[in-house]
């Protein structure tokens, strides 16, 4: 699709929300319903316990990943105008295009490159910046405590008697 065209700004709306809902919204859900359902097996060695977390988040990561490819080649190819024409009549018609469903016009491949970069760039942002920044409020707080309390204890130290009456 050329750039700017509403065809354009339509492919990239699409994969933003599904690379949103994909990578961050059902990654955390996974990530909460796998340690939720690892809790309840009642695991006594931590050993244990990774190992079917881990088996369970893989599955579920696998899911995930390709849920968009699922979606797209088995729900939107083949019905794209029932799929629209049920979001019309559920009041529900600004998440369809204005032009409506046209076969053949978004092409798999373009369906797929868009929420790849886009995942790719919130998988960056999750797993990668947010930490990071989080880390380093983290380190500024610590060290902001740290002042505060030198302060304080110079302040008022044992055997300080300034500002006291010796009396």
């Amino acid at each position: 699709a050329t750039v700017g065209t509403d065809r354009w700004v339509y492919i990239l709306l699409q994969g933003i929300m599904m690379g949103l809902v994909l990578d961050v919204l059902q990654t955390a859900g996974f990530r909460k319903l796998t340690r939720w359902l690892t809790d309840l097996e009642g695991h006594y060695y931590l050993e244990d316990f990774n190992k079917f977390l881990i088996r369970k988040q893989f599955f579920f990561v696998w899911v995930n990943m390709f849920f968009w490819y699922l979606t797209i080649t088995f729900l939107y190819v083949p019905y794209g105008p029932q799929i629209q024409s049920w979001l019309i009549d559920h009041h529900y018609g600004f998440l369809t295009p204005a032009w409506g469903f046209r076969p053949r016009k978004v092409e798999l491949d373009e369906a797929f490159v868009t929420p790849m970069l886009f995942t790719s760039f919130a998988n960056f942002l999750v797993e990668t910046y947010v930490p990071s920044f989080l880390a380093r409020l983290r380190v500024a707080a610590r060290e902001r405590e740290r002042r505060l309390r030198e302060r304080f204890f110079v302040l008022v130290s044992p055997g300080d008697t300034r500002g006291h009456d010796s009396n």
